[in-house]
């Protein structure tokens, strides 16, 4: 439906806004354990992680990173994570990075926790799931996981709290849709943890209104067209982490990048609401079913 505005006229004047406001008052976000982290950090780690690459991630220097960064990191998780948590590791992009299940093992070691086995669960995606891919590269090759149900649950006690790990969290995109795939085999999951956390946060109810209005202002909107955007910005971001929906926002310099924005978070959101009606559970606290409370 997008594509016809690219006939129309920008103005600048709306005629009357429309603003989200979610069902719940806070979303069913799963926490995530972790220290938001400094920049510096992030640099360093990011560093790092790139040279470790570069050398085919190499057992002792791998093991090294962890080490330095779950010191910084490992007072968020006591409470949170002990001998009756199971925990779960994000797969590897390209299959080689094992600073995640050396990142689960460090837990083991101090929390007696367990780690399910690797093996269990598979990637749809072909592209690595790297925090610099822009939500339009990310729509054609979205981030999935394919979850070996009957194995699994042999390691996950109905009892255990289960915890997702991942090396780094940015818009938590990998963990989340992990989390996903977990649920569609009814198996709940209690938090998120990481090394490195560059966003902690989820949206709010004002982050998703100021895209909103940025677009309302910029595009010749039906209220029935609004409508409908507004309803696509929830169910494409209010599930990640603030890093997803910022990112998009500050692409729109221009009036040609607000506009090229609506076909982007449509086929987003339809990813999303995709990927819901196939668990059967919400992807983020909420059905696509209970469409969100419009304000006037």
């Amino acid at each position: 439906m997008w594509n016809a505005l690219i006939q129309q006229l920008f103005f600048t004047v709306p005629i009357f806004y429309i603003a989200i406001v979610p069902k719940q008052a806070t979303m069913a976000n799963v926490p995530i354990l972790g220290r938001q982290a400094r920049a510096d950090d992030i640099h360093d780690f990011k560093k790092r992680k790139m040279e470790l690459k570069e050398q085919g991630y190499p057992v002792q220097g791998s093991h090294q990173l962890v080490k330095d960064y779950i010191e910084k990191v490992k007072d968020k998780f006591e409470g949170n994570i002990d001998k009756n948590t199971v925990l779960v590791c994000v797969p590897s992009g390209s299959g080689k990075n094992m600073l995640t299940l050396y990142f689960a093992q460090a837990l083991e070691q101090l929390y007696g926790c367990k780690t399910v086995p690797t093996g269990m669960i598979s990637k749809l995606h072909t592209l690595e799931a790297k925090n610099a891919l822009s939500l339009d590269k990310r729509n054609v090759d979205p981030i999935g996981y394919k979850v070996k149900s009957e194995s699994i649950k042999k390691y996950i006690p109905s009892d255990k709290k289960v915890v997702i790990v991942d090396d780094v969290i940015g818009t938590g995109e990998s963990a989340i849709k992990l989390k996903a795939a977990l649920e569609r085999e009814h198996i709940k999951v209690n938090a998120l943890a990481n090394m490195i956390t560059i966003e902690n946060r989820y949206p709010t109810t004002g982050d998703m209104n100021r895209l909103l209005r940025k677009i309302e202002e910029k595009t010749k909107l039906t209220s029935e067209q609004k409508l409908t955007l507004s309803a696509e910005i929830e169910d494409a971001f209010a599930g990640y982490t603030r890093q997803k929906i910022n990112r998009l926002e500050r692409g729109l310099v221009s009036d040609k990048a607000v506009l090229q924005s609506l076909d982007t978070i449509s086929k987003a959101a339809s990813i999303e609401r995709k990927s819901t009606k196939l668990s059967g559970v919400p992807v983020y606290g909420r059905t696509i079913e209970n469409s969100p409370k419009i304000a006037y």
